[in-house]
């Protein structure tokens, strides 16, 4: 019992803290008066009929969101955890859609529900852009051993000190400048003795230069030899700090010994720092050569600080969609350190918002305060009827990267519809209630059709393989990031989706598809067009889930087109085995086994005849021989991947309408990028894709259409 009273007691703490942020932000949003624009002001809160009388309206029942069991007449505190009453709605006895609810003009008056139609403009604002601080490149030293030998002191001891230049920084003991020294010596003391003029005293000369020569290479200065030479000494030097800095890394020991070069200490001048920042590609036309930008570091609060840009990198890093822009100041005080996080601001403009070009009379955009963000989804509730009991309908939405006061949407709204900016909070928590999609809850309608299965007709089936195949299409698209053709993939499934018409879809999978159209149009949008990686690849994982259950509940194999069997060839084998070889040699990049492969394929097309071959054997023969003579007599690989499209059409329509050979498996495998972003097809033997066309540049680049020889089927050639 005593246990049972904690857990209320430690909910009720938690839901009070709750209660008191959603309050703060409520009353901060309705000081504020809205956001927007003068032009796109949030609508007074709503004032329908009931409004006015609200006393003249059906009764409204007070409820709260966490205890829903709690049904009282009027407003007021929850008896179990304090927190306010809401509105219960009105479901209409369960006959309104999964995602709309209804409320009274009263109630929606109470809970001061204001709303704004989705607006078209150019996104302008601020961008954060993290960075971290770096020591300047061009003004890092090291200092190394310039002979071998045994440090006996280091003068440095412990890094981050500042030196001077010129100052000692170690002393070495080395028997390798002492035999220097000695060579000088007895070089010096043979020129004294030979005779001026002698036949000697050239080569003397020459010795002696050489052997000091040598000493300067080894570290030493002509002020350093000359006392060394006078005083009879020299197995150790003084290696000094070639500029002034700050010891960044020391890398030796007293008593270690040190090879020729081997570095001993780092220096950084840091009067002049570097601030290395991450920029989108969405972020790089706010950016030029020579602008200046603001930033903060979060180890130096209430600091600003204003740095040049001075390189963007040419280079977009493919995995991240980064690119690395440096800024160059000077850091007299030594407050920015290496390895400091920052942050920086930049303005965006009309195509620097994180989501594609917007088109010329700018992109959809709502409020800041309109959407429920968790994560990286976002919720939206639309007004969809007014009138004295109005109707508000949520709606999963992609944003791109907030721009001021307001977020540009890419996918889930329309223009003009009204998106409520005030009592979104309010209208969730009624839906929470009633077990419908929230914000705390958005699969709710997924999860409940997991495992079922529907009776799909026919017609139905194969709209939604459409969709199906778009789907591949679009996942090929995404993995190939550095290809063009995404806005026409995305563009293609969306088509599909469309395309399934609900006439014959079950009545009772209506709700469901619609759900699911939803969710994917918005993960195919966010697959695509989201500038982070990290985010488009969790998209594209989420919409092959969701395209997985679509098969799972409809009933569909694998999405590929089927028909009737192929009757059996023999007298095609070769003509089939020349042209799989020449596409394995054009996806190996070989053109001239390729060459050869497409002169077997002619000499087989023209060599097969009788054997019970139909009569349109012979029609699609001379398109067969057709396509392959368009290689011309100067064959390259270039000019056979050229070729090779229509080579393959031809055999493709000779598998549907003349037979297939005996095989193990064969598959029709489809190329969005190819033929200059029309798409094209080929026939191969292996499931996971060989693409003829870019080879080795985009080897898996594709998906399979249609399956000719199941090896499934023990080689038998059905459909799927």
């Amino acid at each position: 019992m005593r246990d049972f009273l904690k857990s209320i007691l430690t909910r009720t703490s938690y839901l009070l803290v709750l209660t008191s942020i959603l309050g703060a932000f409520a009353a901060g949003f309705y000081l504020r008066g809205g956001s927007g624009g003068a032009e796109h002001a949030p609508d007074a809160a709503y004032s329908g009929p009931d409004a006015a009388e609200p006393a003249a309206s059906a009764p409204t029942t007070w409820t709260c969101s966490m205890h829903p069991q709690i049904r009282q007449p009027n407003p007021g505190k929850c008896p179990i955890c304090a927190m306010d009453l809401i509105p219960a709605g009105d479901d209409d006895g369960g006959n309104s859609a999964p995602r709309v609810q209804r409320f009274s003009a009263a109630a929606a008056a109470i809970m001061r529900v204001a709303t704004v139609p989705a607006y078209r403009a150019t996104p302008e604002g601020q961008r954060v852009l993290l960075g971290r601080v770096e020591a300047d490149e061009t003004r890092l030293a090291t200092i190394a051993a310039w002979v071998p030998g045994r440090i006996e002191k280091m003068h440095v001891a412990f890094t981050g000190e500042v030196v001077s230049a010129g100052e000692a920084v170690v002393t070495l003991y080395s028997p390798e400048l002492l035999s220097a020294l000695a060579e000088l010596r007895l070089a010096e003391e043979a020129l004294s003795r030979a005779e001026a003029g002698g036949p000697l005293r050239g080569a003397m000369e020459d010795n002696a230069s050489a052997a000091r020569a040598k000493l300067r290479r080894l570290g030493l200065s002509d002020g350093q030899i000359a006392p060394l030479i006078r005083e009879g000494r020299g197995d150790r030097i003084v290696i000094t700090a070639p500029a002034a800095g700050t010891v960044v890394e020391r890398l030796g020991q007293e008593g270690m010994y040190v090879e020729m070069g081997e570095a001993i200490y780092r220096l950084a001048d840091l009067s002049r720092v570097w601030v290395n920042l991450e920029a989108y590609e969405s972020d790089l036309p706010s950016l030029a050569l020579g602008s200046e930008v603001e930033f903060t570091a979060e180890a130096l609060p209430g600091e600003r600080f204003t740095g040049t840009v001075e390189f963007i990198d040419p280079v977009i890093d493919p995995q991240r969609r980064i690119a690395r822009v440096r800024l160059s100041l000077s850091n007299p005080n030594g407050l920015l350190r290496p390895g400091m996080f920052v942050r920086a601001q930049v303005g965006v403009g009309p195509s620097s918002a994180g989501e594609q070009d917007a088109p010329d009379d700018g992109m959809l955009m709502i409020p800041a305060t309109a959407p429920l963000i968790t994560g990286k989804r976002a919720l939206v509730y639309v007004m969809v009827e007014a009138g004295e009991r109005p109707a508000f309908e949520s709606r999963e939405v992609v944003l791109g990267s907030r721009a001021g006061d307001a977020y540009p949407v890419l996918s889930g709204l329309k223009e003009g519809e009204l998106v409520v900016t005030h009592g979104n909070f309010q209208i969730d928590s009624a839906v929470q209630i009633l077990a419908k999609p929230s914000m705390m809850n958005p699969e709710i309608l997924v999860e409940q059709w997991a495992g079922r299965t529907v009776a799909a007709p026919e017609v139905l089936k194969q709209q939604l393989e459409k969709a199906v195949l778009a789907h591949a299409a679009l996942a090929d698209a995404a993995a190939h990031p550095e290809m063009p053709g995404h806005e026409g993939a995305l563009a293609a499934f969306l088509d599909a989706l469309s395309g399934v018409s609900h006439d014959d879809m079950p009545a009772d999978a209506h709700g469901f598809w619609n759900e699911m159209t939803m969710k994917m149009a918005n993960d195919a949008t966010a697959a695509l067009e989201l500038p982070d990686a990290d985010a488009r690849a969790e998209a594209l994982d989420l919409l092959a889930e969701r395209v997985a259950m679509i098969q799972s509940v409809f009933g569909l194999a694998d999405g590929r087109a089927g028909g009737p069997a192929r009757s059996e060839a023999p007298a095609l084998a070769p003509v089939f085995e020349a042209y799989l070889s020449l596409q394995q040699s054009l996806a190996a990049d070989d053109g001239a086994e390729g060459a050869a492969r497409a002169n077997a394929l002619l000499e087989a097309a023209r060599a097969a005849s009788g054997d019970g071959l139909p009569d349109a054997w012979e029609g699609h023969r001379e398109t067969l021989v057709d396509a392959i003579g368009a290689i011309g007599s100067d064959a390259t690989l270039e000019s056979i991947r050229e070729a090779f499209a229509g080579i393959s059409n031809a055999m493709i329509a000779i598998a549907h309408d003349v037979g297939l050979p005996p095989a193990d498996s064969l598959y029709i495998a489809h190329c969005p990028m190819a033929e200059s972003d029309e798409g094209a097809d080929w026939i191969q033997r292996e499931k996971d894709i060989l693409n003829p066309y870019y080879g080795s540049d985009m080897l898996t680049c594709g998906y399979v259409t249609e399956t000719l020889v199941d090896p499934a089927a023990g080689g038998e050639h059905d459909h799927e």
